[in-house]
């Protein structure tokens, strides 16, 4: 059985972990409102700077823009 101490350090963890979250997407906020850049785009390329995946960002929007702005366009 684990013990009840390793189950309260793991509730304070958890805690801490969205707290942390919850400061970082209110940093994302305000910067992007302060800059006038897109929220989610800001979040997004951030995350993939801290996993070291922005070559993997670019590729996925480059393929984006491929599908917005090619000859398929979309239907709406």
């Amino acid at each position: 059985m684990i013990p009840k101490a390793t189950i309260n350090e793991l509730v304070g963890l958890r805690s801490e972990a969205k707290l942390a979250a919850e400061t970082f997407s209110e940093a994302v906020a305000a910067q992007a409102e302060k800059h006038n850049v897109n929220k989610g785009a800001l979040k997004k390329y951030v995350s993939a700077l801290e996993a070291d995946k922005v070559g993997k960002l670019d590729e996925e929007t480059a393929a984006l823009v491929e599908l917005i702005e090619g000859p398929a366009q979309h239907p709406i």
